[in-house]
């Protein structure tokens, strides 16, 4: 095998690996995001306490402090997971257009 050849297999290896990390990192934001919805409406169904609407919604804000914080957690790493995915992607096309000048020449 020759270097540019391992070069691919890798390449390429590391762009699926961020892929399935991508893929799973935008599993968990969804996860997150249902489980945030469904706290909130039984929050809502089971009443909330405050004198105006304004501040039961502080208060529902501060019942879903620990889903919202789960939330932004997997928003985080979606975000980490697709620069990764990016940076892979980047990788491969470098890899293929060293091959094309290397055909054109």
């Amino acid at each position: 095998m020759n270097p540019l050849d391992e070069e691919i297999r890798l390449a390429t290896e590391r762009l699926n690996a961020a892929r399935y990390r991508l893929a799973m990192a935008d599993l968990e934001v969804f996860r997150a995001e249902t489980i945030l919805k469904q706290e909130e409406a039984l929050g809502r169904v089971c009443g909330l306490d405050g004198k105006n609407a304004d501040e039961r919604e502080a208060n529902l804000h501060l019942k879903l402090a620990r889903e919202i914080e789960a939330l932004n957690v997997a928003k985080v790493d979606r975000i980490r997971a697709a620069g990764e995915y990016d940076i892979s992607l980047a990788d491969v096309r470098y890899i293929l257009a060293r091959i094309a000048l290397e055909a054109a020449r």
